[in-house]
């Protein structure tokens, strides 16, 4: 992207980024497009604001506008889409900018995690293709840590002024001494070498997280494109005791159908940035007896 300094505001995270720009854009009652499945954070955020929540459906290829409401907001992860793990097609961009200069909505394209793309060639933020209709969002929670409390956005200009005032009014500043440090790692070029070595491994970890569960009953998995999470589809009917299994076993996996505004899919959306060998061969031996109770349960 081709920004100044004024179009860029230091928030204390992406969750905060996502609740200034709800309050400060849209009005009680006003509708927000989020996408389907899609990040609860931003739900959460936009009903805070006393938004109306509409469902983006998203396919392998990207979110699909046609048919949708008119909305104030509309909230996309353009690069690597959440939680699915997969990035939509460049193709799939045009009609959503079309839509938002139809109904003059604003776009919050979220980089929550762009930084650790492996599949393909990085490509270009949403927001070089319509700069005067998007807001791009994005945080060190993924690349560093979450308790630095840093994110950013880069704003129209035109919207700069009044976010910044909001942002003050709300305390919602980010402190200073995180910061410098963060500038300091990328005066240094230490932040930028950091990125890719552990893109790498994330890499080299979804993959493996994939492959365990590929050959399971029923499953359906793809390597993710990027990320630190994947998507594993499951049979009709086993989310619910799969879900049960791995909590009780200690891993944080959540369900596919949390995720989800229209009709629920069933799945399971689980992490892979801190898998080791032990933990991914565990973690496929009970779902494939999870699986298995739950398929000769429904046979």
């Amino acid at each position: 992207m081709a920004v100044s300094p004024d179009q860029i505001l230091i928030t204390p995270g992406s969750q905060a980024s996502l609740a200034l720009l709800a309050l400060a854009l849209a009005g009680p009652g006003e509708a927000a497009l989020i996408e389907d499945p899609g990040f609860g954070g931003a739900k959460a955020a936009f009903r805070g604001a006393g938004l109306t929540l509409r469902p983006l459906p998203v396919d392998d290829e990207g979110a699909d506008p046609a048919g949708a409401h008119p909305a104030r907001l509309i909230y996309l992860t353009p690069a690597n889409h959440y939680p699915l793990g997969h990035r939509p097609s460049l193709p799939s961009r045009a009609p959503i900018i079309a839509h938002a200069r139809l109904h003059h909505s604003l776009i919050i394209e979220d980089e929550y995690d762009s930084e650790f793309l492996w599949h393909w060639r990085a490509i270009a933020a949403m927001q070089v293709s319509a700069p005067d209709r998007i807001i791009t969002i994005g945080t060190a929670a993924k690349a560093l840590m979450p308790a630095l409390r840093l994110g950013w956005m880069v704003v129209p200009l035109y919207l700069s002024t009044e976010l910044k005032a909001v942002q003050r009014n709300l305390g919602m500043g980010a402190t200073q001494h995180a910061q410098a440090a963060l500038a300091a790692m990328m005066d240094q070029g230490r932040f930028r070498a950091h990125l890719k070595r552990i893109a790498r491994a994330y890499g080299e970890r979804g993959r493996a997280l994939a492959a365990a569960v590929r050959g399971l009953p029923g499953v359906r998995v793809n390597d993710p494109s990027g990320g630190v999470q994947m998507a594993i589809r499951l049979p009709t009917g086993s989310e619910a005791p799969a879900l049960a299994a791995l909590r009780g076993a200690g891993f944080g996996t959540a369900t596919l159908s949390a995720f989800c505004l229209g009709l629920p899919q069933e799945g399971l959306i689980s992490g892979f940035a801190d898998v080791t060998p032990e933990r991914i061969a565990r973690f496929a031996g009970i779902l494939e007896k999870a699986l298995a109770t739950s398929l000769d349960g429904s046979a």
